[in-house]
């Protein structure tokens, strides 16, 4: 079974932690699951409500680019 894998960092506290949220639920999982997911746990916790729009907007790219890598996997 071949799994996805990603490392990534920020100097920013915050971006670090928006990156471990995703890093969390996405690395090491099968890439064809990551394509199709969507990334609902977000506003499930209420973090979209207390983020702002450019932390948001950099949040929902984070995840696009995780879904492209992936995508390259299949």
């Amino acid at each position: 079974m071949v799994c996805f894998r990603c490392k990534a960092t920020s100097d920013s506290a915050i971006v670090a932690g928006l990156i471990a949220l995703l890093l969390r639920i996405y690395d090491n999982q099968k890439p064809s699951e990551i394509v199709t997911a969507e990334p609902k746990f977000i506003s499930m916790i209420g973090l979209n409500e207390h983020l702002s729009p450019t932390r948001n907007n950099g949040l929902n790219l984070m995840f696009e680019r995780i879904k492209k890598d992936a995508g390259l996997m299949i």
